[in-house]
C-alpha cells in the first residue's frame, strides 16, 4: 500500500527524522562492484549493524554494487536508489545473508533506481514492506532472483507511484511475502520462469493493479515454477480498481481460497492460460469490474469442501467472460458454474472438457444476464439452469453437453430462457422448457435426447415454445403444456418418442392448459399421440390443437387419441396435406373437433380428395370445427378423409396466351370456393388474379397488404402491385391480388378459402393463365392487354 494512503506526510517523515536521530546513515560509497562486509566500502568506515540503514547509489556510491556473500549483520533499513538521479545495486550470492528488522519500508528504487540481483543465500525483510519502484517521478526497481530466499514479512510491492516502474524477474528460488502486489499505482511486471512466490500471513493477497492507475503483468512459465496463496482468505486478483493481466504457459497455480479476475467497478482483469495448472477454492470472472478468462490449455481446478464455483459476471454492473478452447485444455468445477451472477455473464467454449460437478446456472440473479454457447468439445454437469431469476440464453453448434438430470429453461416467473440447437449433441435426462417463466427452444440442427420427459410450460404460469427445423429430437415423453399454455412448431427436423416406459406425444396435458403443435415437415414418429389428454379425472384432458399444414411431414404413430376439447386443424397446401397415419387405434371422443383450411387461405391442389387420418381402426367421430363451405368430410372404419365440396368453377384448359376470367356467384363473390384446370404443364408457373372485395368494395390499402401477408405467411409468392395488375387491360383492372403458383400435375385445382382469416372477404373474380416459358415479356404483354378474354364460369 502507497505510503500517502497510510500516513499523512507530515507524519511520515516525522517518523523517518526519528528514526535518523536513533540511527546511523551507512552510504556505500563506492561507484563500482564491492564487497559488503568492507568497511572501507561505507561512510564512516563501518560496516551497516542492527542499528543502522543501508544505503546504495548516493553520492560517491552513485552506480555502485554492494555483494553480499557471506551472513552480514542484521540492519535496520535497506535503501537502493534512494533520490532522483542515483543507482544502487545489491548482489546476494549463494552462502550470503542479510536481514532487515524494522517495521517500516525498504528499497529498491526509492526515487531513483534499484537492482537486487538474488543468486543465492537469504534476503529477509524481517517487520516490514519492501518496494520496488516506489516514488514519483523516476522511481524504478528491478529485482533478479535466480536462486536464494528473498522472505518479505509484510508486502512486496511493485510499481507505489503512478509514474514508477518495478520489475521482478524470477527463475529460482524462493519469494514469500504477506502481500504481493505488482502495480499498486504505475506499472508492475513479474517475470515467473522457475522457482517459487508464496503468499503467507497476515494479508494472503497476490493482486495486478491495485489503484486505477495501476497496472499489472504476471507471466507464469517453466514447468517447475510455483504460485501458492496461502489461507483461508487466500486471494489471487488480476485487477483491483487498475487492470492486470495475468499469463500462465506452464507451471502451477494453487489458491486456497478465491480467483478474481476484475475486482472493483473500474478494474480490468485478463487471465490467459495456455498450460500448466491452476487450483483455487473458488473462482469470480468479472467480479465487481470487467473480466476475462482465456484457456487454450492447461487444467483449471475449482474445489473445495462448500462454495466451489465459478462465477463470471458476479456484481451488479460487473462483465465477466470465460473464453475456453484446446484440445487438452481442461476445467474441473466441485459445485457451480454460474454465467451471470448479478452481472453479465458470458462462457463459450470450442473444444477441450469442461465438467461441472453440481449446477450450471446462466443468468441465476435478479437483472443478471448469462449467454453460454458450446462450439466443440464436452461439457458436463448434473442440472443445468438456463435463466432462474435472471435472462439466460444457451447456444450449441457442436461438442456435447450431458445433463445428469434435469435442464430448466425459463425457471421462474417473469424470466425467459432461451436455447439455440444447431449442431452437437444435447444429452439430458429431462428438459423442461418454461418451468414457471418463459423457455424458448430453437433446433434446426444436432441431436437433442432426452432420456425421460420434456415438458413444455411446467407450471400453470410457465410457457414452452419449441421451434423444431432440424436435426433429431428424442424422449420418453413429450408433453406440449404440461399445465401452462405452450406452443411446439415443427417446420422439418425428425421428433422421436418410443423409448422407456409408456412413451407418449401428448398436447395439453392438465386440464389448465390450452397448447397447440403444428406440423409442416419433418417425421413425427411415436407410440401414442393425445391431442388433449385422455381426461381420468377433472386435472387431465387440456385443450389441445394439433395444426397439420401442407404435405411435406410424414407422422407416424401407434395410438392416436383426442379428448372433446381439442381441435385437429388439417391445412391443405399446394399438393395436399400429411394425413396422420396410425398402425393401431384412433380414438375420437365425441365432440372432437375437425377443422379444415387452406395453407395461407389458398392453394394449387393436385387432387380434390385428401386423405386426414388413417387407421387400423378408427373409433368415434370428428365433428366439424366450423361451417366447411369447401369440404366434405367422410369417415370410414380405418380412414377419414375430406373432398372439396360442389360443383366448383370450370373446368377451364389451361390457356398459354390468355387469362381466363371466371365469376364467382354472378360477382357477388364468395368466401371459399375452387376452380377446376385441365392440361397444365408440371413444373410451369401458373398465375392466378383474384377479385378481394369487402362489403361489396374492392379491399385496399392496409387491409389488403395484411391478407397479402397471410397467404404469404404460407410459403406462396403473392402480389399487390404488378405491371400485370396495373396494367389498365380490362380483365385485370378490377384484380387487387396476383398469385404466382408452381404446376404440379397436369389436372389441377385452385382453390381459395378466406373463412378462417376474414369471413366478411369475397372473392368475386378469378382470372387465370400460364405465361409462355420462351417469351416472359411478349407472354406478359399478350396476357395483360393484347389477348384477353372473358370467359364466366359457375
Amino acid at each position: 500500500m502507497a505510503i500517502g494512503r497510510l500516513l499523512p506526510m507530515s507524519l511520515f517523515l516525522l517518523g523517518l527524522t526519528a528514526a535518523t536521530a536513533a540511527a546511523d546513515q551507512r552510504v556505500w560509497n563506492l561507484a563500482t562492484t564491492g564487497d559488503w562486509e568492507t568497511a572501507a566500502n561505507w561512510s564512516g568506515v563501518a560496516v551497516p549493524g542492527s542499528a543502522d540503514w543501508a544505503e546504495i547509489g548516493e553520492g560517491a556510491g552513485n552506480g555502485g554494487t554492494a555483494v553480499v556473500s557471506t551472513a552480514v549483520s542484521d540492519i535496520l533499513y535497506l535503501y537502493l536508489g534512494n533520490d532522483t538521479g542515483e543507482t544502487g545495486s545489491l548482489e546476494i550470492l549463494p552462502g550470503g545473508s542479510l536481514t532487515t528488522t524494522a517495521s517500516g519500508y525498504h528499497y529498491v528504487g526509492r526515487q531513483g533506481t534499484g537492482y537486487l540481483t538474488v543468486a543465492g543465500g537469504a534476503l529477509d525483510i524481517s517487520a516490514g514492506h519492501l518496494f520496488v519502484g516506489f516514488t514519483n517521478p523516476s522511481g524504478f526497481g528491478k529485482v533478479v532472483q535466480t536462486g536464494g530466499t528473498v522472505s518479505v514479512a509484510q508486502d512486496l510491492y511493485l510499481s507505489e507511484g503512478s509514474t514508477t516502474t518495478g520489475l521482478y524477474e524470477l527463475s529460482g528460488g524462493d519469494v514469500s511475502s504477506s502481500r504481493f502486489l505488482v502495480g499498486l499505482h504505475g506499472e508492475g511486471q513479474m517475470d515467473h520462469t522457475g522457482g517459487t512466490l508464496t503468499v503467507r500471513g497476515s494479508r494472503y493477497d497476490l493482486t495486478l493493479g491495485w489503484y486505477t492507475d495501476g497496472y499489472g503483468v504476471y507471466n507464469l512459465s517453466g514447468a517447475t515454477s510455483q504460485i501458492i496463496v496461502e489461507g483461508a482468505s487466500g486471494l489471487l486478483r488480476v485487477g483491483n480498481s487498475g487492470s492486470g493481466v495475468f499469463n500462465q504457459s506452464d507451471g502451477s497455480v494453487v489458491v486456497d481460497n478465491r480467483v478474481e479476475l476484475g475486482g472493483g467497478s473500474t478494474s480490468d482483469g485478463v487471465y490467459n492460460l495456455s498450460g500448466g495448472s491452476l487450483l483455487a477454492l473458488r473462482m469470480n470472472v468479472g467480479s465487481g469490474g470487467t473480466g476475462l478468462f482465456n484457456q487454450t490449455g492447461g487444467n483449471v481446478t475449482v474445489t473445495g469442501s462448500s462454495d466451489s464455483d465459478v462465477i463470471i459476471g458476479n456484481a451488479a454492473g460487473s462483465s465477466g467472460s470465460y473464453q475456453f478452447g484446446g484440445a487438452t485444455a481442461q476445467l474441473d468445477i466441485a459445485d457451480d458454474l454460474v454465467v451471470g451472477n448479478s452481472g453479465t455473464g458470458m462462457f463459450h467454449q470450442t473444444d477441450g472438457h469442461v465438467t461441472v460437478t453440481d449446477h450450471i446456472y446462466v443468468g441465476l440473479g435478479s437483472g443478471s444476464s448469462g449467454v453460454l454457447e458450446l462450439d466443440g468439445g464436452a461439457l458436463g454437469s448434473r442440472i443445468a439452469t438456463i435463466g432462474l431469476t435472471g435472462a439466460g440464453a444457451y447456444r450449441q453448434s457442436g461438442g456435447e453437453l450431458v445433463v445428469g438430470e434435469t435442464t430448466y429453461v425459463g425457471y421462474n416467473a417473469g424470466v425467459q430462457g432461451f436455447v439455440e440447437l444447431h449442431g452437437g449433441d444435447f444429452t439430458t435426462t429431462d428438459l423442461m422448457l418454461g418451468q414457471s417463466g418463459v423457455g424458448v427452444l430453437e433446433q434446426d440442427g444436432g441431436d437433442l435426447i432426452v432420456a425421460d420427459d420434456f415438458y413444455l410450460g411446467t407450471n400453470a404460469n410457465g410457457a414452452g415454445a419449441y421451434y423444431l427445423d432440424g436435426g433429431n429430437v428424442s424422449a420418453r415423453r413429450i408433453l406440449v403444456g404440461v399445465s401452462g399454455d405452450s406452443t411446439m412448431v415443427q417446420t422439418g427436423g425428425n421428433v422421436s418418442v418410443r423409448t422407456g416406459s409408456s412413451p407418449t406425444l401428448v398436447v395439453a396435458y392438465y386440464a389448465v392448459s390450452t397448447s397447440s403443435y403444428e406440423i409442416r415437415g419433418g417425421t413425427v414418429s411415436a407410440s401414442m399421440f393425445y391431442n388433449g389428454l385422455e381426461p381420468w379425472n377433472e386435472q387431465h384432458g387440456g385443450v389441445g390443437l394439433t395444426r397439420v399444414v401442407g404435405n411435406a411431414a410424414t407422422i407416424n404413430v401407434d395410438g392416436y387419441y383426442q379428448n372433446a376439447l381439442s381441435t385437429l386443424e388439417m391445412q391443405v397446401g399446394n399438393g395436399g396435406v400429411s394425413p396422420i397415419q396410425v398402425s393401431g387405434t384412433a380414438t375420437l371422443i365425441a365432440g372432437t373437433q375437425l377443422n379444415m383450411g387452406l395453407a395461407g387461405g389458398v392453394a394449387l391442389l393436385t387432387d380434390r380428395g385428401f386423405d386426414l387420418l388413417t387407421a387400423g381402426n378408427v373409433s368415434g367421430a370428428f365433428t366439424l370445427a366450423e361451417s366447411e363451405p369447401l369440404w366434405n368430410v367422410s369417415q370410414s372404419g380405418t380412414l377419414v378423409q375430406a373432398e372439396l365440396a360442389g360443383a366448383g368453377l370450370g373446368p377451364v384448359t389451361a390457356d398459354y396466351d390468355t387469362f381466363v376470367e371466371l365469376e364467382v356467384e354472378a360477382g357477388n363473390g364468395a368466401t371459399a370456393g375452387y376452380a377446376s384446370l385441365l392440361e397444365l404443364e408440371p413444373g410451369r408457373t401458373f398465375w392466378a388474379l383474384l377479385d378481394v372485395v369487402q362489403d361489396g368494395e374492392a379491399l385496399t390499402g392496409v387491409a389488403l397488404e395484411e391478407l397479402a401477408d397471410y397467404i404469404r405467411s404460407a410459403g406462396h409468392s403473392v402480389y399487390t402491385t404488378h405491371p400485370i395488375l396495373d396494367s389498365g387491360c380490362k380483365v385485370t383492372e378490377s384484380y387487387n391480388l396476383m398469385l404466382d403458383l408452381d404446376v404440379l400435375a397436369e389436372t389441377s385445382y385452385f382453390a381459395w378459402d378466406f373463412a378462417e382469416y376474414d369471413s366478411t372477404l369475397r372473392v368475386a373474380h378469378v382470372a387465370l393463365g400460364v405465361p409462355e416459358p420462351s417469351a416472359w415479356i411478349l407472354a406478359l404483354l399478350a396476357m395483360s392487354c393484347l389477348l384477353c378474354r372473358r370467359r364466366a364460369l359457375w
